[in-house]
């Protein structure tokens, strides 16, 4: 969580040195979330864009920010597990839609996590890019014991609209959108998930870069 000073610095220097555009982190574990917070913790940059699903105690909580030289973000529904966003990138002008998701532990809220998941598909755009800590396993491969639940992986993969890219899923049209995204794992030494750095190149050749943090 970010009430540990050392990992609020381990991503405030990990964003600093990735030159991060676009940041997710899951599992803040902070209830209230400001723009001085954020402009501490991500740089001032983002402190004008950003969205929160504060935690639940000591538990869960997500930040969504955008840097405002690049981006703008509009329309944010808050789920239960999910944050979503329009993204507007300002030199293109195009629009896209985000979704950053913190997935809950037990076998039936997990089944509900994945309703929530279902009736976001109607209002974002078809260019829909969804990431984070889902908690749920796509195939039995994904899992290094044979401690296995067959049905969530199966309630899981009934969407056929999405493609998996790791822990990212994107829709077609956002996969068309930036063809030469490139995924990256990225190591830390203050948390047990690795932070994945997503970078797209738009038509226009103008570099954008989209991060998501676990800690």
């Amino acid at each position: 969580g970010l009430n540990n000073p050392s990992r609020r610095a381990a991503v405030r220097d990990l964003i600093h040195d990735t030159h991060t555009t676009i940041i997710c982190i899951q599992e803040t574990k902070l209830q209230v979330v400001d723009d001085r917070l954020i402009r501490d913790l991500l740089g001032p940059c983002f402190s004008a864009n950003f969205a929160v699903l504060p935690a639940a105690g000591t538990r869960g909580g997500m930040i969504l920010a955008v840097s405002e030289d690049f981006f703008t973000i509009s329309d944010v529904p808050l789920s239960a597990h999910s944050i979503t966003v329009t993204v507007t990138m300002r030199s293109e002008g195009a629009l896209w839609s985000l979704t950053s998701v913190y997935g809950p532990q037990g076998d039936q809220e997990k089944l509900l996590f994945i309703e929530e998941l279902k009736l976001l598909q109607p209002v974002v755009k078809s260019e829909w890019i969804l990431l984070g800590d889902f908690n749920l396993i796509a195939k039995a491969a994904d899992k290094n014991n044979t401690n296995i639940n067959r049905r969530l992986i199966g309630k899981f993969r009934e969407n056929p609209v999405l493609a998996k890219i790791d822990h990212v899923f994107c829709s077609d049209d956002w996969d068309m959108m930036f063809p030469n995204a490139l995924l990256l794992a990225v190591p830390t030494l203050c948390s047990d998930h690795a932070p994945l750095f997503l970078q797209g190149a738009t038509p226009s050749c103008h570099k954008s870069s989209f991060k998501f943090e676990e800690f």
